[in-house]
């Protein structure tokens, strides 16, 4: 008789030391004593609590499979979009009022790490099979970097991966996103409450501990996506608003769009045509924008709880008009046993 194993939540800490950076959360979590052998799950939940740094999701994985050389081929091919230090008005910290002095000297000029993770089509939140030999890879675009006084720092990035056999939907809400007809990027909220607040309850009301949320836009929804990134003002109404309507805005030139190309195999008889092909594309078509989100459900305060990193926030993200300003949304609530 096969005993079910009840859901379990490891944390990580990493301490980046390049930028971007790759690591491998199961070789990681193989190496610590305190974890059991991940083959005794089913399945493994990974989540980030950061807006530069995250997974993969499994369409890219599938395609990047292969090891790691692949993975920083299309990480190569992201900063040849999203070059760091090419004007962003996010990093033009002396109009980041929300600063203080002491701030500004710390913050790191990322603009490019928060746009390769949206642009890329990173997730905060991914589901791997603990029985696979997959890499669980976690992706930081910009954990380790220099301030403006030229000091290097390395931060610390907080992971938490959940071992667990099987998942259950227990509901499925409709909801309604008031929109606009002019923003890029509109942080989700519904009815005047934080949505996060909302979900918590819900699933609350179904006894969820461990668990997802999955939102996804509804069918019949065009031009449009969802992100869980930081919403500060100058990134998401200055720099996503223009990478939405130019894509290739930043790009590099075109000897390194085509190094950056090269580096995810396409062969040089294909780069001209594919970059002609790419400057005339829908941001939908040449950047990797999402449908879909997920927010983690772990224990906390009365029950479960959704979990958000300190500056993450779901963002519906739009490049056309939908004639009513009114976004429609499906929130998928899953338990985990």
């Amino acid at each position: 008789m096969t005993v079910k194993t009840s859901p379990r939540a490891f944390s990580i800490k990493i301490r980046s030391s390049r930028r971007p950076e790759v690591t491998d959360l199961r070789t990681e979590l193989e190496a610590r004593e305190d974890v059991p052998p991940l083959s005794r799950f089913t399945r493994l939940l990974c989540v980030s609590y950061h807006t530069t740094a995250g997974f993969m999701d499994p369409s890219l994985r599938r395609r990047l499979a292969g090891g790691p050389d692949r993975v920083q081929g299309f990480l190569d091919a992201l900063a040849g979009i999203f070059p760091p230090h090419a004007g962003y008005h996010h990093d033009r910290l002396e109009l980041r009022d929300e600063l203080s002095e002491e701030q500004r000297i710390r913050e790191p000029l990322n603009a490019d790490a928060h746009l390769s993770f949206i642009g890329g089509g990173f997730t905060n939140c991914a589901v791997y099979r603990s029985d696979s030999a997959e890499p669980l890879w976690f992706v930081d675009f910009d954990g380790a970097y220099k301030d403006s006084l030229d000091q290097p720092v390395r931060r610390v990035r907080h992971a938490t991966v959940v071992g667990y056999e099987e998942e259950e939907v227990v509901d499925s809400v409709e909801l309604e996103v008031d929109a606009g007809r002019e923003h890029r990027a509109v942080r989700l909220r519904q009815d005047e409450d934080c949505l996060t607040q909302r979900l918590t309850e819900i699933a609350r009301s179904h006894g969820i501990r461990y668990g997802r949320v999955d939102l996804r836009l509804a069918n019949g929804e065009r031009d449009s996506g969802i992100t869980v990134n930081e919403f500060e003002a100058l990134l998401m109404e200055r720099d996503l608003k223009e990478i939405l309507e130019e894509p290739l805005r930043y790009a590099l030139d075109d000897s390194q769009l085509q190094r950056a190309l090269g580096a995810l195999g396409v062969s040089p008889e294909r780069r001209d045509p594919m970059l002609e092909r790419a400057l005339q594309a829908t941001p939908a078509r040449l950047l990797r924008v999402r449908r879909e989100a997920s927010l983690a459900v772990l224990p906390g305060g009365d029950g479960g709880q959704v979990v958000q990193g300190t500056y993450q926030s779901p963002i519906l993200l739009q490049w056309g008009q939908n004639g009513t300003g009114v976004r429609r949304l499906r929130a998928d609530f899953i338990r985990l046993h």
